[in-house]
């Protein structure tokens, strides 16, 4: 959601704001157009990606290098899945495999579930919680644009407001962790 003041961009406001009743406030307080946000609003541009052949254990060591939870995974520039430290815990350590003897390949979620950077935040989430996952690359004539996480999505209040009415039943429990904090940020129960 980008908040529009006298055609001014505020959108910095929405994410600064943990409090639905603030928001309505300074809405009721100026004349507001709210203009649904979409993807490419909130994704990160620079995702470190890896190549499928690389091993697990330098797969780690990127992600910790740059404090992140997944990497892309490319072949030829073109991404073809995801590898996460979910992957890494279940198909790795769980499985008692070696990091340093197993490819990125073999554990990586693929085929690659992406969004479009003009898709609307909404139908992002939506996407994610159908396919149950967190991470979402987001890709444009088969190139990487970027990535968005279901805590970049849920910071946004039109996003926050569409999960208040989303029933929980089945949701994998990694999902509802971020659902329920930001439900209690916003006071609804």
């Amino acid at each position: 959601m980008v908040l529009l003041i006298q055609n001014k961009d505020y959108s910095f406001l929405t994410h600064k704001m943990h409090n639905k009743e603030m928001f309505s406030t300074i809405c009721m307080a100026v004349k507001v157009d709210v203009v649904p946000s979409r993807v490419e609003d909130v994704m990160v541009q620079d995702v470190i990606t890896i190549v499928a052949d690389a091993t697990v254990a330098q797969a780690a060591e990127l992600m910790s290098k740059h404090e992140i939870g997944c990497l892309v995974v490319v072949e030829k520039e073109r991404p073809v899945g995801i590898v996460t430290e979910r992957d890494m815990l279940n198909r790795v350590l769980r499985a008692r495999a070696h990091p340093d003897d197993t490819e990125v390949d073999e554990i990586m979620s693929s085929p690659l579930v992406v969004g479009k950077p003009r898709m609307y935040i909404e139908d992002a989430v939506e996407l994610m919680f159908r396919h149950g996952i967190k991470k979402l690359p987001v890709v444009e004539h088969g190139r990487l644009r970027g990535l968005v996480t279901l805590t970049d999505l849920v910071r946004s209040l039109e996003t926050a407001e569409m999960l208040k009415k989303c029933a929980t039943r089945g949701t994998p429990r990694r999902m509802l962790k971020v659902v329920d904090y930001y439900h209690r940020i916003l006071g609804h129960e």
